[in-house]
């Protein structure tokens, strides 16, 4: 396979600045989303697609250990597990990851197709949103959100894969014939609405991306309510004369029910966007 200059993981970054600047969405935070999505090589992606696709490359028997997720490896966070359906619902088969190629698409590289890295990287964004401290907040009802992030990554899963089946799939003439120029013709338009789709469907995991780093920016915002809850109780406790302030536990509930509100629209847009790209005729 050819190797591209620029990495997936640039692409992502490059992807929601864009979407930024033309209004689509809101400002990311670029340094952290920088610092997310850095650590997303090729290499854990490339384990975490095989994690996801574990059951469609042992299905008679029960899939290897595997080593931890790469969070699981950097931060520790609880085991995180995807619903029942997330192997069954996928349709990659064995050895996709490695299948020769027709076309070249942003980001790809030599260890694996850059259909299987991208579904990687949406893994290992779903697994950091899930192991978040905010995802396990009983302030944040993160239990409406997280099913809708699921659904979110099956769609991502069926959209590379319904590329990946275009660009595995070309046929290209034998003949100088009117017939084969004609089929060439056919082949290259299909591949540039692959393209197209593709550069969608990378945007699309770029708002996954920033949502992963606003769960971690909406856990500090938790870890700081909590310690002022708990200054407030030990104030009370050692009898002061600070007493609550009722306006600024108003304006935290406020604060925190914006950030519910913001997650539940992010994830809520990333979902719609992925329907919107899955819908493209890519025949």
């Amino acid at each position: 396979m050819p190797t591209n200059s620029v990495s997936m993981t640039d692409h992502l970054v490059a992807m929601s600045s864009a979407g930024a600047r033309d209004g689509r969405r809101p400002d990311a935070d670029t340094t952290e989303l920088t610092a997310l999505v850095s650590a997303l090589t090729p290499e854990y992606a490339r384990d975490a697609y095989l994690r996801f696709t574990a059951s469609n490359r042992w299905p008679n028997q029960a899939p290897p250990p595997t080593e931890p997720g790469l969070w699981g490896r950097i931060t520790r966070p609880r085991i995180v597990r995807f619903p029942d359906n997330a192997r069954t619902a996928n349709p990659w088969p064995y050895g996709a990851e490695r299948t020769p190629a027709h076309g070249e698409l942003a980001g790809e590289s030599t260890l694996l197709r850059p259909e299987a890295e991208l579904l990687g990287i949406a893994v290992l964004l779903v697994e950091r949103i899930k192991a978040s401290p905010a995802a396990r907040s009983h302030v944040i009802t993160a239990g409406q959100i997280l099913p809708q992030v699921d659904q979110s990554l099956y769609t991502i899963s069926h959209q590379g894969y319904r590329i990946w089946w275009v660009r595995s799939s070309i046929e290209y003439p034998e003949s100088d014939s009117d017939v084969g120029r004609a089929l060439t013709e056919a082949i290259n338009q299909r591949l540039a609405r692959v393209q197209h789709n593709w550069r969608e469907l990378l945007d699309n995991v770029a708002q996954l991306a920033e949502l992963a780093t606003n769960f971690d920016s909406y856990a500090k915002v938790l870890r700081d309510h909590e310690r002022h809850q708990r200054l407030l109780a030990h104030g009370d406790t050692v009898g002061t004369s600070w007493g609550r302030d009722t306006q600024w536990d108003r304006l935290q509930w406020d604060h925190l029910q914006g950030m519910q509100a913001n997650l539940s629209a992010q994830i809520g847009f990333i979902n719609d966007t992925a329907r919107r790209v899955s819908s493209v005729d890519l025949g």
